[in-house]
């Protein structure tokens, strides 16, 4: 005698599909996956811009090297000392500009970018103007107005810093605007043992992506 198949019922409940909770289970672990893959590539895009900002860093730092080898001096900060050091070279007019913020960089691209220097930095790609300010008509030595800054891959001016100005970094704080239009106070970098690093030269720093200065994810020149 045939023995009869498993009731209907039961064939049913076999070839229903997934219940509610292994649904929620799977989607679940999608979720994790795809947030494991989020990071990981956020990870892979924070190295990349570090790395781009290091490479950058580098490149002016070169151009810095070249600039004292020529001027026997670091270029400076301000613009009043730049003419003091290039004299009748840089063939300016007065007034000096006064200038409140990102100094420090600004200076230093007029400086590499003077006429009688001669190996200026291919950063053009790299200049930004955040605070959106201009040279005086009669200070301009290469028919471009604009105070530039050099900027880093999250779009914040570099921060430059020489030996002159440690001293007065706490009394007086150099003024910046970073890539988000914040105003910010950059400082000159201290060792573990609380002397300045590049005791004897100049900083370069990235405020990195934060876009604040002297914090963690700040990339200098120097390391």
């Amino acid at each position: 005698m045939r023995t009869r198949g498993a009731p209907s019922s039961c064939r049913a409940r076999s070839r229903a599909g997934f219940s509610f909770v292994e649904i929620l289970v799977v989607m679940g672990i999608i979720a994790v996956l795809v947030g494991l893959g989020i990071g990981v590539y956020m990870l892979a895009i924070r190295q990349s811009e570090k790395s781009k900002s290091a490479a950058l860093l580098n490149k002016v730092r070169a151009s810095i090297d070249l600039w004292k080898g020529k001027y026997r001096a670091y270029p400076p900060s301000e613009f009043q000392k730049l003419s003091m050091v290039l004299g009748p070279t840089l063939k300016l007019g007065r007034p000096v500009p006064s200038n409140s913020n990102n100094a420090g960089i600004e200076a230093l691209v007029q400086a590499l970018y003077t006429p009688g220097f001669g190996q200026n930095p291919d950063l053009d790609e790299d200049k930004c103007n955040t605070d959106d300010d201009a040279l005086d008509k009669a200070f301009a030595s290469n028919g471009d107005l604009k105070l530039w800054e050099i900027k880093d891959p999250w779009d914040n001016p570099l921060v430059y810093f020489t030996d002159a100005d440690y001293k007065d970094a706490d009394k007086n704080p150099h003024s910046y605007v970073n890539g988000a239009g914040d105003a910010v106070e950059p400082k000159p970098w201290k060792t573990s043992s609380g002397t300045f690093a590049q005791a004897n030269g100049f900083q370069l720093y990235s405020m990195g992506a934060d876009g604040l200065p002297n914090t963690d994810d700040d990339v200098k020149a120097w390391e």
